[in-house]
């Protein structure tokens, strides 16, 4: 019953919604219906600097900046958050929702790291150049690769937190 009530909602925005309630309604749906792929078994991370400061608390994205379009997705990608394990295996979400889990693993190519985010969502896979980490190890910035859901090339500001964040902490009102 659910997933014809999902169905119409979806099929609904399909013909009498904008753009941006189409995309809304498409995550609605997904989050309702049974996931729509896999994701690789989990490996061990390792005991690099990476590894080490990924499954460390939680870590958020505070900025989004898309060179394809400097206007569009800068909000839509804060909060975003991503909960790493040490067996492999990790979860994701915006705000304080939960939107998937997988595994993930660093590859090391030509002298840059990468991190592999394969989620049981495969609209959500994702491949990550890590491209810096600051002093304090607090901060990162990543680069979405050609691999994946984000393949515009979009760059985070992506900072470690206690937990899962909220639109208050960020400035944004509900």
């Amino acid at each position: 019953m659910k997933r014809l009530i999902a169905l119409f909602i979806l099929w609904a925005c399909l013909f009498s919604c904008g753009p941006d309630d189409v995309k809304q309604a498409l995550k609605d749906n997904a989050q309702n219906t049974r996931p729509t792929g896999s994701f690789a078994p989990p490996l061990t991370p390792g005991t690099s600097t990476e590894a080490s400061l990924l499954t460390d608390e939680t870590w958020v994205v505070e900025y989004y900046v898309n060179p394809d379009n400097l206007k569009k997705n800068i909000k839509s990608e804060s909060g975003r958050w991503y909960q790493f394990k040490a067996d492999g295996t990790f979860t994701n979400g915006q705000w304080e929702e939960q939107s998937g889990n997988g595994s993930w693993f660093l590859n090391y190519r030509e002298g840059k790291t990468y991190l592999m985010c394969d989620n049981l969502y495969d609209e959500q896979d994702v491949e990550w150049e890590i491209q810096g980490i600051n002093q304090a190890q607090d901060a990162m910035s990543w680069v979405a690769t050609t691999k994946g859901y984000r393949d515009s090339g979009g760059m985070v500001k992506i900072i470690q937190m206690l937990s899962r964040p909220t639109k208050e902490q960020f400035g944004y009102k509900e």
